[in-house]
């Protein structure tokens, strides 16, 4: 019957969202060190050329395993993880519960809170973000934002790094499961332009893309 189907699905959920859990609370970090793809070779960039047309040789998308193109990269960040989680802080943005065995047990439950859902741990060409953030907008929504090295720098020691910030509006399936539908946020039109230091969005492939910094000089055009 409809309701046997329905309590088997349920059952079927819960024990991935436990075992998921488990798995990710004991065995994630380690296993990303273990498996993760070699670092691309560093490629130095001047602050006037990135903002003249070198941002475009970095991805435009999110290569997930498959190599399938997903979330559009719609930052690119000059500076490290640290500057840039201090540089939203004051606007609201912050970690996300971590996925683990405690945390994945929200998701069994139909009155979590957007703040209170851990983030998903996305990969971007075989590696894990470097920072990720949320900004709930209500009970039921939240833009996340994840970041990952680009493995270009402007000149020495400052690192760019590609984001991609997504939509995520909740579900609850029959008031029992919090579920997150996700979509591309545009950044350029975003609280993120501005928020970060040193903005001028440029037109990419996948959209406009949010240029911004907190090391090098801002270059024309910034606001």
């Amino acid at each position: 019957t409809g309701r046997q189907r329905l309590g088997t699905a349920l059952v079927a959920v819960a024990a991935l969202t436990v075992g998921g859990g488990w798995h990710l609370s004991g065995s994630w970090t380690e296993a990303l060190a273990r498996y993760a793809v070699a670092a691309p070779a560093s490629a130095a960039l001047s602050a006037e050329a990135w903002r003249g047309g070198g941002w475009r040789s970095l991805p435009a998308r999110r290569i997930d395993l498959d190599g399938d193109t997903e979330a559009a990269m719609t930052v690119q960040w000059a500076g490290t993880p640290e500057a840039l989680a201090a540089a939203l802080a004051p606007a609201g943005w912050s970690a996300p519960p971590p996925l683990g065995l405690a945390s994945s047990g929200r998701l069994l439950s139909g009155s979590t809170a957007a703040s209170d859902l851990p983030a998903l741990p996305l990969l971007h060409d075989g590696g894990a973000p470097v920072l990720t953030l949320a900004l709930p907008a209500s009970a039921d929504a939240r833009l996340v934002l994840r970041a990952w090295p680009s493995g270009a720098t402007l000149g020495e020691g400052c690192p760019i790094l590609l984001a991609a910030v997504e939509s995520e509006t909740l579900r609850r399936p029959l008031g029992l499961l919090t579920l997150a539908d996700a979509e591309d946020a545009p950044a350029a039109s975003g609280p993120l332009a501005a928020t970060l230091p040193g903005t001028t969005v440029a037109e990419g492939p996948a959209g406009p893309v949010l240029l911004a910094g907190a090391c090098g000089p801002a270059g024309p055009g910034a606001t």
